[in-house]
């Protein structure tokens, strides 16, 4: 009985055009299939090991299997919020149970840009002719005074949250980024300047 392998290609997860509900679901299943596909591979090599080892019997603990790479590539200029912050929880989740990195190319602007700090700074990358944006959340809200006032409201919180994991993951400071914010600028960068900022640590 031959232990299986993981299949390298099947850990490859790429994130491109506008980030929107169905790409965000996209990632979601991704990273599921993936966790799942493990999960049956190290089902099956355990079973064969205690097989082999006869361990329950003499008394073998078996080891974890390490799980390989996972590789995540992203193009985007960004979409809606909502869903840019469901996928850097997703990617910070799946940074968690595996080793992942990512590597950006083309346009990594706005929720995109978010979503490429769900992975730790020593694995992120780029290409070097990436262009990277960051600005104020932007929307258009209609109807009564008050729900004009309530969607500002919001706006604003979400500028904050933003702000918050671009400053902790970055060494972008919040003092630029309330510039960008005052002065309702959209913040283009290259990939050199992303380096030094603190945003990849690598370009490629």
């Amino acid at each position: 009985m031959d232990l299986k392998e993981f299949n390298l290609a099947n850990r490859e997860i790429y994130i491109q055009g506008d980030i929107s509900e169905e790409s965000s679901a996209q990632l979601l299943r991704d990273i599921r299939n993936l966790k799942g596909t493990d999960k049956a591979i190290v089902d099956y090599n355990n079973t064969v090991l205690r097989y082999i080892y006869d361990a329950e019997r003499n008394g073998i603990e078996l080891p974890e299997f390490p799980l390989p790479q996972a590789h995540v590539f992203l193009t985007s200029g960004g979409g809606f919020v909502y869903n840019g912050l469901a996928m850097f929880d997703s990617l910070v989740d799946l940074s968690n149970y595996c080793p992942t990195d990512i590597t950006a190319s083309g346009i990594c602007g706005s929720a995109a840009f978010l979503i490429f700090l769900g992975i730790p700074y020593e694995n992120r990358k780029c290409t070097m002719n990436t262009e990277f944006l960051v600005h104020q959340v932007s929307c258009g809200y209609v109807g009564t005074t008050a729900a004009i006032e309530e969607g500002a409201a919001d706006l604003k919180r979400l500028n904050q949250k933003m702000f918050d994991i671009i400053s902790k993951n970055t060494k972008i400071t919040k003092e630029k980024l309330k510039k960008v914010y005052d002065g309702k600028k959209d913040w283009y960068f290259d990939a050199k300047t992303a380096k030094e900022l603190g945003v990849v640590s690598e370009i490629v």
